[in-house]
């Protein structure tokens, strides 16, 4: 099958661009000189086997064909200025194909013809590109290929061609360097990748575009290459297509070579064709062999048996194919995906029956093969034979339990059946109960010897255990002797929270809190903080545990006065501490002590976005708490921003492009006490 039409029209997409304008030379790349404007350019230099005394010289660009004409120029690499070759500017109809060109293409006169319509464009454009590649006479005769005769041998130079364009000159591109007097060696394609499947090769090779535009393919029966048959019709010219998201891939395979003999062997041979029309050397012949693909007819099963452990096979075959060696045998237990062969060697056609002998008891699945020369099998369904034990595995022995947080680790002896499947666990929580009161908890037998289970890590009942053995026949054992345990409590109590702080009627301070409602709380403790001159204390108040039903405490120890903070811990049974509780405070004044509360100041400082930060100061704040207020211009009452503060500081987030006034109120255990000076917050758009 040959993707000739298809490929060359993407090449010449990809070639030309976008509406055939030659913008995305993408197969020349590695060549081309890439312009400002996006276009790429390309000159291309060669030197003939067939003539090594001139060298010829191509270019390409956004257009076909340069009204004005082209210079040439050409210098040695070691040399910086360039040298004119043309006396005239080169352009379109300068050389003209003699006779005989003429009478050896005869395409030519009809593309010469075509060339001169006033406006080439899509298909006709994409002939005229082909043609170019193809046609050395029609390369010159559009004015993009010239010959170099003036230069003598083992010379390294390079050629600039410049376009002609309202008598300024606009460089094409300058080309790699060449040696003259040394033909150019065209190497054949690399990485050839043929793939035989079906009566068919898929072939590939590595694109190498700065080297060739197109390669030949040649098939043989002889690796001598006596017999070479050149098998596409066209060279066979690739180019990457765009997928779905964009991105342009080659193809997978660049030709189908169909309708081939299987059980065949056959050789490739590849030639490229640079884009002076000069063609490669083949290159080493590939080997390929077409596979027989058909398998022969499977066997006929005439009868199957078990005994003990042995399973015996007797079938019969029709008819032999031509290629017909023998039988195979495979086997595969209940359990597996994959068949193993059981017959060491090949069986003859003149065998009928077939022994196998087995190493554990259970449900087999078999299957008779026909093998032909290639390998191909006609294989039988599936032949389920079960070879029967019912005899259980032994009792697991020395089951062992440990317990951690949330989890349970069971360990017991290995069992040595052979034909062991694994192990199954059972649960309850009742010591007394008996065997068929126990839960399985394993779905699936387990294969090793242990088990591990989550918990939840609050569970604190007593666990009972019991393990059985199940064989690959699914005969299962007693249950084993139990194991028990019960899992560490290690979940600490909820955290308290203490509802009110306050003085009684005697001076002293009362502790109001929420009762826990953990069934195993034991009490609590309760903490207070003070300062005691410049040092700041903790203690405990209660000497002994807190009562687990109190819902207050009553402190009559502490004898000082200031700022006083308690906090409660509670207790469960197994002694696991809850985190504190939420803080409170209460200011424990002198009788004469009269606090004249007023704020010192009142600043506010714009951050990022519509944050602003609020800063005040306030003799005795420690005894307060505060509440920030904003009121939105154009409003008349201030709403909270906060919740209480017992901090000086804090940070309030604005309505985007609204300003806002701002004040800081301050409170005590009675109500409000001051308020601060109002500020306006202009806010950023």
């Amino acid at each position: 099958m040959n993707y000739k039409y298809s490929y060359i029209f993407l090449f010449l997409v990809n070639f030309l661009g976008y509406s055939l304008s030659a913008d995305n030379l993408i197969l020349l790349k590695d060549s081309g000189t890439k312009e400002k404007s996006g276009s790429v350019n390309f000159v291309l230099s060669s030197i003939s086997k067939n003539n090594v005394n001139e060298i010829k010289i191509k270019w390409y660009s956004s257009s076909l064909m340069y009204p004005e004409g082209v210079n040439i120029y050409r210098k040695e690499t070691a040399e910086s200025n360039w040298q004119k070759l043309n006396s005239s500017p080169f352009k379109k109809g300068d050389y003209n194909p003699n006779a005989e060109e003429l009478k050896q293409d005869k395409e030519l006169k009809q593309y010469i013809s075509l060339i001169g319509s006033a406006n080439i464009e899509g298909v006709a454009l994409l002939g005229a590109y082909v043609k170019t590649f193809k046609s050395e006479a029609f390369s010159k005769y559009i004015g993009i290929q010239f010959t170099d005769n003036t230069i003598g041998p083992n010379k390294t130079v390079h050629y600039k061609v410049c376009a002609i364009n309202g008598g300024s000159e606009t460089e094409i591109g300058i080309s790699e360097p060449v040696l003259s007097g040394k033909a150019t060696a065209l190497l054949p394609p690399s990485e050839i990748d043929i793939v035989a499947k079906n009566k068919k090769t898929t072939i590939k090779w590595l694109p190498e575009t700065s080297r060739y535009y197109a390669v030949d393919i040649y098939r043989m029966f002889d690796s001598t290459g006596s017999d070479r048959k050149k098998i596409t019709k066209d060279p066979i010219i690739v180019s990457k297509n765009k997928d779905k998201n964009g991105v342009y891939s080659y193809p997978e395979q660049f030709y189908i070579d169909e309708r081939l003999k299987e059980d065949t062997t056959y050789y490739y041979s590849f030639k490229t064709i640079d884009f002076f029309g000069e063609e490669s050397e083949f290159c080493a012949p590939i080997k390929v062999f077409i596979k027989d693909m058909n398998a022969p007819l499977p066997p006929i099963l005439k009868e199957r048996k078990a005994k003990n452990k042995s399973v015996t096979l007797k079938w019969h075959k029709e008819a032999f194919e031509k290629d017909f060696v023998g039988f195979n045998i495979y086997r595969a237990m209940r359990s597996e995906k994959n068949y193993t062969q059981v017959n060491k060697t090949v069986l003859l056609k003149t065998d009928s029956l077939f022994t196998d002998s087995v190493t554990r008891y259970g449900l087999f699945r078999y299957v008779i093969a026909s093998i032909d020369r290639s390998g191909n099998e006609g294989v039988t369904e599936d032949i389920p034979i079960e070879t029967v034990d019912e005899i259980p595995p032994a009792i697991p022995k020395g089951l062992m339990i440990k317990s951690d947080t949330g989890k349970i680790i069971l360990t017991w002896e290995p069992n040595n059946e052979t034909d062991l499947w694994g192990y199954m666990v059972y649960q309850a929580i009742n010591k007394n109960v008996k065997n068929d009161m126990y839960v399985l908890i394993t779905p699936q037998p387990l294969k090793s010897n242990s088990f591990k289970q989550e918990l939840a890590k609050n569970s604190k009942n007593k666990f009972l255990y019991k393990v059985l053995a199940m064989d690959s026949s699914y005969n299962k054992s007693e249950l084993s002797n139990f194991a028990v345990t019960t899992l560490p409590d290690v979940t600490p109590p909820g955290d308290p929270f203490i509802t009110n702080c306050s003085l009684n009627a005697d001076k002293n301070i009362v502790i109001e809190f929420f009762k826990n409602t953990e069934l195993d709380l034991m009490g609590y403790h309760l903490y207070r903080t003070y300062k005691d001159g410049d040092e700041e204390k903790t203690e405990q108040v209660n000497a002994k545990l807190i009562d687990r039903t109190a819902i207050r405490y009553i402190d009559r120890t502490f004898e000082g006065y200031g700022m006083v903070q308690y906090y409660l811990v509670a207790l469960d049974s197994t002694n696991n501490a809850s985190r504190r509780s939420n803080s409170v405070k209460i200011n424990i004044k002198k009788e004469e002590e009269v606090v004249n509360y007023e704020f010192k100041s009142m600043d506010a400082k714009s951050l990022v976005g519509n944050s602003w930060k609020i800063k005040w100061k306030m003799e005795h704040a420690d005894d307060l708490f505060f509440v920030v207020y904003t009121r939105q211009t154009g409003e008349e009452n201030f709403e909270p921003q906060t919740k209480n503060l017992n901090d000086t500081k804090c940070v309030v987030n604005l309505k985007n492009g609204i300003n806002a006034y701002v004040q800081v109120r301050a409170y005590n255990t009675k109500g409000l006490v001051a308020k601060s000076e109002i500020k306006l917050l202009e806010n950023k758009k």
